[in-house]
């Protein structure tokens, strides 16, 4: 899927949250008035709003701990 695709993506489970994540689903881009460029910012508030509405605790999600090997 495209980065669009994933920031529109509602996900229905707690896996696809996880999901979500680690495919920068929450990842926005900011401009940085300081250093005069994009900055890339999760947006915790949209976690939390998909974990209200499937009733997932915000804490179990963010941050979120991942297994590199």
């Amino acid at each position: 899927m495209e980065w669009t695709d994933w920031v529109d993506w509602k996900p229905e489970t707690k896996t696809d949250i996880k999901i979500k994540i680690e495919n920068d689903g929450y990842t926005f881009p900011h401009y940085d008035k300081k250093n005069n460029g994009v900055k890339y910012v999760i947006s915790t508030m949209d976690i939390k709003q998909d974990c209200l509405r499937l009733g997932v605790p915000f804490e179990d999600m963010y941050p979120l701990q991942t297994t590199l090997f």
